[in-house]
């Protein structure tokens, strides 16, 4: 997608998708997509978008973070969130180690049920659930790392400082990102 179809995947379906809330502001996507840290995805059929996946992207980074993933209304409960899922392993199986996921916490999160079920989604994709966890802007956050390749000895906490310090900026990252070791049960 070039940055005007971004633009209007970001105005016309995430606003959609997204609580206002979960939504960067669209000058912060917009900056990020301009120094090529960000990558938006559509899958189409017959010309019809289906779903969508926005990635933050780094040069030199062993994963990519997936920022938004949404699938049309439409299109919804028939398995092409898995699809998607496995599309963009395959996608960055030569580019990267892994995909970085986060999810809200079911403790925390507004609709345990809907975090619970959205945890078991990653999990049966073959994400694995990580040790690290991390509280950003007020929002706790399980981390997945979804496998695109033979990945040995990740540090994925290493790996969340360098997506966050691309995406959030300099003065607010110590206020605003706490990464943190923790098991989820």
């Amino acid at each position: 997608m070039n940055e005007l179809e971004l633009k209007n995947l970001y105005t016309n379906e995430a606003h959609r998708d997204f609580p206002e809330s979960e939504l960067k502001p669209l000058d912060v996507v917009e900056k990020l997509y301009r120094e090529g840290n960000y990558e938006p995805i559509g899958f189409f059929e017959n010309g019809k978008l289906m779903a969508y996946a926005l990635q933050v992207v780094r040069e030199k980074g062993k994963s990519v973070l997936l920022d938004y993933l949404a699938v049309t209304p439409e299109f919804r409960d028939c398995g092409i969130g898995s699809e998607v899922l496995r599309a963009l392993q395959e996608y960055y199986s030569g580019k990267t180690e892994f995909i970085v996921i986060e999810s809200e916490h079911p403790s925390e999160a507004p609709d345990k049920a809907a975090a619970l079920r959205r945890l078991e989604f990653y999990k049966r994709a073959g994400a694995i659930l990580t040790d690290t966890q991390v509280r950003l802007f007020d929002i706790l956050f399980l981390i997945f790392a979804l496998p695109c390749k033979n990945a040995e000895n990740i540090d994925i906490s290493a790996e969340m400082e360098s997506i966050y310090r691309v995406t959030v900026p300099t003065e607010l990252y110590d206020d605003v990102v706490d990464i943190f070791k923790a098991k989820f049960e």
